[in-house]
């Protein structure tokens, strides 16, 4: 399957996909599954992962059973990127004790890296391709997301809206959905957002697709930013904002 060329890339992307088979979410063989009924109508897939024991894994917190049944960085980038020439976009979990259930963890940005410069490495040789195109690294959490950005050499990192500490607001009852939504555009006012060429937004902190075309259009952002809406049902029609590259990401479920 030859998938995405860069040419694509810079000017074609449309769908992403939001954690493989939503009902089994970051698992690689149930992704397969989707790759393989969808996978001619998806450019990306959104991969939650954390770190254990020196690896990479698919997981969205650091619960032992969800570790166990994830799958290293590796593979996935075999999968989604040497197999399929799709975009993998690492969504990188630092989990927050207030937040998350089953355990904390401090992610391994050594292991990070060194998965991706030793998968680089082995591609360009074996391959003759490059993947750094084929990878984005996202992360919520302010102080890991800076560390990643230091650390990033030309892996491209996005800016992934809300960061953590607002989106677990919308798991604290009676907050209203108003309050929420003024938060999101006030962190937007405060974020270095203008200098990402790709930048992500929660749709659900809004009521109206009008009002996500109308904070989008607030950003004044330069014509060539991506901009992920995550995450909608299939049946939601695309939304278009004054000739910006929008990217509509999908629930899939086989």
């Amino acid at each position: 399957m030859v998938g995405v060329s860069r040419s694509d890339m810079e000017h074609g992307l449309k769908i992403s996909n939001h954690h493989g088979d939503l009902n089994k979410p970051n698992n690689l063989k149930a992704t397969r599954e989707i790759i393989t009924q969808y996978g001619h109508e998806i450019d990306i897939y959104e991969i939650d992962f954390v770190s254990s024991h020196g690896r990479i894994i698919s997981s969205h917190d650091y619960e032992g059973e969800k570790i166990r049944s994830g799958s290293t960085l590796e593979k996935w980038i075999r999968e989604v990127v040497i197999n399929n020439r799709k975009i993998l976009w690492a969504d990188i979990k630092e989990n927050l004790p207030i937040f998350f259930s089953c355990g904390y963890g401090k992610f391994d940005t050594d292991a990070l890296f060194n998965s991706l410069n030793d998968a680089r490495k082995w591609v360009l040789e074996n391959k003759d391709f490059d993947i750094q195109p084929y990878i984005w690294l996202g992360c919520q959490e302010p102080e890991l997301h800076e560390e990643i950005c230091h650390r990033k050499g030309d892996w491209t990192v996005i800016l992934d809206m809300p960061r953590v500490n607002n989106y677990i607001l919308q798991y604290i009852p009676f907050i209203p959905k108003s309050y929420l939504r003024d938060k999101i555009c006030q962190e937007s006012k405060e974020s270095s957002y203008r200098d990402y060429s790709i930048i992500t937004i929660d749709q659900s902190f809004f009521f109206t697709r009008k009002e996500i075309k109308d904070f989008i259009k607030s950003l004044k952002l330069a014509k060539d930013t991506k901009v992920v809406i995550n995450s909608f049902e299939k049946s939601v029609r695309p939304i278009d904002v004054d000739g910006l590259e929008i990217i509509m990401q999908y629930n899939y479920r086989v």
